[in-house]
């Protein structure tokens, strides 16, 4: 793709020669503003056109069967798991976990010919200065034919840790193999973005011996540096409880379930306090009582209670309060201005979030807060929609929760933003555009993190080049390579669709956003790079 003149107006504004093909060149309006969202909260994914297919049909599955992301649960009975140690659930090293190269004695569906597939060398053909990778295949048929939704990745300590289906699993950072897995009787409906500080989770699930067996009614408590399970509690049959979301600030993790919000001690499950109604605002005019109604909850350095507001001659909008998570008190409170509603909080700390239209989901805007909740900026889309940069680089929403927001990245006064190729930087005092580039071969960019101005870029793999990891500095530019990956990587890379991605001390580990256990080809739940490229 060579550049276009109406994405390089300072080249040809300065009368500078246009860059060869793989360089990246400037986008936006001179001396203009501009408009992003960000993510302070760990949790990334890549603003790509190839994604947003894949996760309307899973919306698209999920919305037929109605029963939002949690259709993939059994009939199992509930059964008490047990408290596997560092080797209980996983045999350790093995050819069907981690690393490359191995055979995977996998049975086919159909014809139970038992074949032996071998596992793709993800460092041929590898290059000095190339990082080394390895990946983590999913080993059998254990997870159901249809799409199941890998949950949100945690890196703890030296391990990357996530839920899957029936499990929650730990992989070894350096090589990929499974250092230790946690049963669970029904498939994990939900998980918080952030664990603990001292490393605890408590994730959702659903009961297999209930009718529907859909209901996200089940907690129980993962102890992520040590693989063991803690306590566990059942939620309450009145609610409404085929979507539930997590999220974790300090020591509580909040539940949002059905109109309400419980808050539990994530030490002991000791209920804190409950959320509901809040009718502390007025209606448009005065006239009545502004209703709001939890709908999400969102935690990290903050515990953050999302709403839905109504009343007399008022628009439907969105609220947020801020809770104590301790006791539940407000903190402060935020309504939306005019028909908007809150779609994502893309950050906690700083508060930046995604509003959309409440009669247009399509129309979105960024709004950024200050510590008390009053507004610190609202960026101006219309400096970007002609780049048609869309609400979380336009991945699309799988049934997970208002922190949820793939593509973006933000610290204390910037925000990066990312469409395909295309990546924005914005000031969040002022919400005008720093600067903008767009990458000439195409390949979508995923912001990763922002240091100092700097900001950390996934270039995503396609199916015959690997990716890279980059770094931009604070003004753009040329970026400077980080990691380049190996080509026979390539396609395992591209495969996982840079659902879910992490960039972690100088490590990148991809994840897709759903995978099945059909045995029809081998797949890779993880897939990390490391090593920085010769000088």
């Amino acid at each position: 793709m060579s550049p276009s003149a109406n994405l390089n107006p300072y080249a040809q504004a300065s009368g500078s020669p246009q860059p060869p093909p793989t360089q990246v060149v400037p986008i936006g309006v001179a001396g203009g503003g501009g408009n992003g969202n960000g993510n302070g909260n760990g949790r990334q994914g890549a603003p790509r056109g190839r994604l947003i297919t894949l996760l309307a049909g899973a919306v698209a599955v999920l919305v037929l069967l109605g029963v939002g992301g949690y259709v993939l649960s059994g009939g199992d009975d509930d059964k008490e798991p047990g408290r596997p140690s560092a080797g209980d659930s996983a045999p350790g090293p093995s050819s069907s976990e981690g690393g490359d190269g191995a055979k995977d004695k996998n049975r086919d569906d159909e014809d139970g010919k038992g074949e032996e597939r071998k596992k793709p060398d993800l460092n041929a053909g590898s290059r000095p200065g190339d990082a080394t990778a390895w990946a983590a295949w999913n080993p059998d048929n254990s997870l159901p034919g249809e799409s199941t939704l890998l949950n949100d990745l945690w890196v703890v300590g030296d391990t990357y840790v996530q839920a899957v289906h029936k499990e929650v699993v730990a992989y070894r950072a350096s090589d990929g193999r499974k250092v230790w897995s946690v049963p669970l009787p029904g498939p994990v409906c939900d998980t918080p973005v952030n664990p603990t500080p001292d490393g605890k989770v408590v994730v959702a699930y659903t009961n297999g011996k209930q009718r529907p067996a859909t209901r996200c009614n089940q907690l129980r408590l993962i102890d992520l540096k040590t693989g063991t399970a803690g306590w566990r509690k059942p939620l309450g049959e009145a609610d409404d409880l085929i979507i539930t979301h997590l999220a974790i600030s300090g020591g509580t993790v909040a539940v949002s379930a059905g109109s309400s919000s419980t808050a539990y001690r994530v030490e002991d499950g000791e209920r804190l306090f409950t959320t509901g109604r809040d009718t502390s605002g007025k209606a448009t005019g005065g006239k009545g009582t502004l209703t709001c109604v939890p709908d999400d909850v969102a935690g990290g350095a903050r515990l953050l209670q999302v709403d839905v507001c109504s009343g007399q001659g008022s628009p439907v909008r969105g609220g947020l309060r801020e809770l104590d998570p301790r006791s539940g008190e407000v903190r402060w409170r935020y309504r939306s201005e005019g028909a908007w509603k809150i779609d994502k909080v893309v950050s906690v700390e700083p508060l930046v979030l995604i509003e959309t239209e409440a009669k247009n989901v399509l129309r979105w805007r960024v709004i950024a807060l200050d510590a008390k909740g009053e507004r610190r900026s609202v960026p101006d889309l219309a400096r970007i929609a002609k780049h048609d940069f869309r609400a979380c680089g336009g991945s699309g929403d799988a049934g997970e929760g208002v922190q949820n927001c793939p593509g973006t990245a933000v610290d204390a006064n910037t925000l990066a933003l990312a469409q395909d190729n295309k990546l924005a930087v914005f000031d969040l005092d002022s919400g005008k555009m720093r600067w903008g580039t767009q990458w000439n071969d195409g390949n979508a960019m995923v912001p990763l993190l922002l240091t100092g101005g700097r900001v950390t870029v996934y270039q995503a793999a396609t199916l015959s080049k690997p990716g890279r990891t980059v770094e931009f500095g604070p003004k753009g530019g040329e970026p400077k390579v980080l990691l380049r990956h190996p080509s026979g990587a390539a396609e395992t890379e591209y495969a996982t669709l840079a659902g879910r991605v992490l960039y972690e001390r100088g490590r990148l580990v991809l994840a897709p956003t759903t995978l099945d256990g059909s045995d029809r080809e081998l797949k890779a739940r993880l897939i990390s790079f490391a090593g920085a490229p010769a000088a």
